[in-house]
């Protein structure tokens, strides 16, 4: 993680199959589905974004669907209890943590497995999926990429703007995943180098309408390489999915790849 952090994951909000005291129980073929009930919508529209983007920060998460930050740490604490959701963060040399990152807890893994009728994760394979999320080199990147799709959707936060429906902002949000299975096997499957977006998404404003490819930069690719995307997607129909957008982390970075293309 890095020569100047540590990580530290909190391992008390994982919830095994099987395990009581409030917690559903799958054994004896007598699964309980009632923790799904007792979710509001807003929690399993987060269940399913994690499911798709894998992990937010809690500030990421406010911005997408409570008021405040408070109300957002209150009802994630509530969520981790129901074994919903896991919790870790970076314990920093010197003192202090990181903002604590979300991802699926065992049991919300389930219950999306179980509202898209797929085979669930055994618990072990979900414990070693967190492990990897966690203690992944690129976390970091991950969280820079949900991060700049949170901050457009959270325009749309229904909390703050009840009829949704007739705002605009971003409608669409895919991640790197998606945008692999659509893009490399669905429109030129056969075209090397494949282009590898970090998510694409579509923003709608005043009756337009703008899709673009994401190329989220933190500065650790060097600038040829970053220019040689470019080259990438000069051979896709951009024309007919949208522009590519790139997020540089600095203006001095913009130069340089201005300079470089």
């Amino acid at each position: 993680m890095g020569a100047k952090s540590q990580l530290s994951i909190n391992t008390g909000t994982y919830s095994r199959a099987g395990r009581r005291g409030g917690r559903a129980v799958h054994s004896g073929g007598h699964p309980d589905a009632g923790p799904w009930f007792r979710l509001l919508d807003r929690d399993r529209r987060l269940l399913s974004l994690l499911a798709e983007h894998k992990v937010f920060t809690t500030d990421q998460i406010a911005a997408l669907e409570f008021t405040s930050i408070r109300r957002a740490q209150d009802r994630l604490a509530k969520l981790r209890e129901m074994g919903m959701l896991f919790a870790f963060r970076e314990s920093l040399y010197g003192g202090g943590t990181s903002q604590t990152r979300h991802a699926l807890g065992y049991l919300g893994a389930r219950l999306i497995a179980a509202q898209r009728a797929e085979r669930p994760p055994t618990p072990a394979a979900h414990a070693l999926m967190l492990e990897r999320l966690a203690c992944s080199p690129t976390l970091e990147h991950r969280l820079g990429i949900n991060g700049f799709f949170a901050a457009l959707a959270a325009h749309r936060n229904p909390a703050r703007y009840p009829d949704t429906a007739a705002l605009e902002g971003l409608t669409q949000w895919w991640s790197e995943r998606k945008c692999a299975d659509q893009f490399w096997t669905s429109v030129v499957p056969d075209r090397d180098p494949q282009i590898r977006p970090d998510g694409y998404g579509c923003w709608e404003h005043d009756r337009h309408t703008v899709r673009f490819f994401l190329e989220y930069d933190t500065g650790t690719e060097t600038l040829s390489t970053v220019a040689a995307k470019l080259a990438d997607y000069q051979g896709f129909p951009t024309d007919s999915f949208g522009i590519l957008l790139f997020s540089l982390h600095s203006s001095r970075r913009e130069t340089g790849l201005r300079t470089a293309r």
